[in-house]
């Protein structure tokens, strides 16, 4: 900690060094020229002293180089320790109350970016604006010493673009926020779309993609509109710095015309636009750290909020846009009223047909139908997965404020054909496994993978694949041995097992089966039923049982 200080502070004593011999450089180059053009023409070049301000200028740029390199070096070996340790603090306090597995990609995300933005701040930000305050301080005293007459015109240039840096600041600060909101927003939709898509097969026209659309397209006018706020600061910093000039040369003191102490101020004028500029630049990072600090701590804050579906099925979501959290205990009921899948295409519009009815725990319920029916559009509009109408509601509880990562922990939709992962079977299967909590005790580790081990056999023999141990080790799916559909359908079957949501929607779970093997899964579904809520999509019913509820889309 002793050695990143010191860092630090050599770091900024460099920044204001480089600020300072930047600026003298500039004023006396500014004054020497003049200066030795005065002596030509007044006939004294042989009285006027070459070599000490050329000594000078030297000895400013070569000291300007010198610290220049210095602060990047430095400053970013700095910034390098900060970060490291910022990281540390972060991740350390949040594996101390949670698992690794349970910091999704999104909170990891937040907490990189967070440090990031903490310890960037200072090179970002800080140096820029300690090393505008050394010149305004420097070129204040400078000019109120040799040119005492143009200190107004400076004073009020300086004072003038202030208040530009204020209104940017509140401009960048309101953006800034919009702009990390609509961020959220639309990864949220975009994580949904894109990664769901792989595991539950959705349709092209999905309403989370017209989501993704609309909210990344504000996203980018964000982007937009900070662009127009930097480009309105840079203009008006060098239409105040011209006309500055202006007024110095048509109003300033006669007393300066023919002295070479007038290139002071306007070769400070000249140069304001450069390194006040810096300041500027810095309002919309330094609004960025401010914005992703604040993600950072939410997210440490509500990191504890994510979706936990256990084996009691109560399921606490913390839910989006300050809404109350909701808590759905057993039993789970599943509350529709004029609910229909809804399809907005370029070409048509069509809806499904309206449901209405509650359905509990414990029930199986068979959506029959014709061929183009609409039975796997109102599987899928029930978990979200494509647009609707109407009400939808688990123990009176509406799910329209929920994300769709926290409807799919309550309502787990298996389709037709599950898509299988380039791996092998059994990360296929375990993919849908419940996270559990880290443990650090190597007897308590071992006891956990023989519970996880204990699940996947159950998973497997729920499912009636009758896979040795070997053979769920097998590599499958594109790269590897394909499987048929059959095995496809119990791979899905299984996933459902482990995931173990309180509602289940299956879409042709028997198409394909042997007459053995719907008669294994029919009877397991029989037993599953005890406690969940299942809803099957399908041509057929086995003859082993009979549905609770029938609603035949055809009628």
């Amino acid at each position: 900690m002793t050695s990143h200080k010191v860092l630090h502070g050599s770091a900024i004593v460099l920044a204001i060094t480089n600020a300072i011999t930047a600026i003298g450089l500039l004023l006396v180059s500014g004054w020497f020229i003049a200066a030795c053009a005065l002596a030509g023409l007044s006939m004294t070049a042989i009285l006027f002293n070459y070599v000490v301000p050329a000594a000078v200028i030297r000895f400013l740029a070569i000291s300007r180089i010198a610290s220049g390199y210095g602060e990047k070096a430095v400053g970013h070996s700095s910034l390098l320790t900060r970060l490291n340790q910022i990281r540390l603090r972060i991740f350390s306090r949040q594996l101390a109350e949670q698992s690794p597995n349970d910091l999704r990609g999104e909170a990891i995300e937040h907490l990189d970016q967070g440090a990031q933005a903490h310890a960037n701040w200072w090179l970002t930000v800080f140096h820029p604006n300690v090393s505008n305050m050394a010149i305004i301080v420097g070129s204040t005293v400078i000019l109120g010493w040799l040119a005492p007459n143009t200190l107004p015109i400076w004073v009020a240039m300086v004072a003038l673009n202030g208040v530009v840096i204020i209104w940017m600041w509140l401009a960048h600060d309101a953006n800034t926020k919009r702009f990390y909101q609509g961020q959220r927003a639309a990864r949220s939709e975009l994580e949904y779309h894109l990664e769901s898509a792989s595991l539950w097969p959705l349709s092209t026209h999905l309403a989370s993609a017209a989501r993704w659309k609309g909210r990344s397209r504000t996203w980018l006018q964000h982007r937009f509109i900070a662009r127009i706020i930097d480009a309105i600061s840079e203009s008006f910093l060098i239409l105040s710095s011209g006309l500055a000039i202006c007024v110095l040369l048509i109003l300033g003191s006669s007393s300066m015309h023919g002295s070479a102490l007038l290139m002071l101020p306007v070769m400070l004028l000249l140069a304001f636009p450069d390194w006040f500029g810096n300041s500027t630049r810095s309002i919309q990072p330094a609004t960025h750290a401010r914005a992703a600090k604040a993600a950072m701590v939410t997210t440490t804050q509500n990191s504890a909020l994510e979706s936990n579906v256990g084996s009691s099925y109560t399921v606490y979501l913390g839910t989006p846009q300050g809404q109350p959290n909701a808590v759905f205990e057993p039993p789970i009921s599943l509350h529709l009223k004029r609910f229909q899948w809804h399809y907005d295409g370029q070409q048509s519009v069509r809806f499904g047909k309206s449901i209405n009815g509650r359905f509990n725990a414990g029930q199986m319920i068979w959506l029959k139908g014709g061929s183009g029916s609409g039975k796997s559009s109102l599987l899928k509009a029930m978990a979200g997965l494509i647009q609707s109408r109407g009400n939808i509601a688990i123990n009176r509880e509406s799910l329209e404020h929920l994300l769709p990562r926290q409807r799919l922990a309550l309502i787990h939709y298996v389709p037709q054909m599950p898509y299988i992962l380039s791996d092998t079977i059994k990360q296929n299967i375990v993919l849908a496994q419940p996270v559990h909590a880290r443990v650090s005790d190597q007897q308590r580790k071992e006891t956990q993978l023989i519970v996880q081990a204990e699940q996947l056999t159950q998973a497997l023999e729920f499912a009636g694949l009758t896979w040795q141990p070997h053979e769920i080790q097998q590599w499958v799916g594109e790269a590897g041995r394909p499987l048929s559909g059959g095995e496809m359908k119990r791979v899905g079957l299984a996933r459902a097992f482990l995931w173990d949501a309180p509602i289940w929607l299956l879409d042709e779970p028997f198409e394909g089966l042997d007459t053995a093997s719907i008669t294994h899964i029919q009877t397991q579904l029989q037993a599953m039923k005890n406690n969940r809520l299942i809803i099957i999509a399908s041509h057929i019913w086995p003859h082993q049982s009979e549905p609770d509820i029938t609603i035949d889309l055809d009628d």
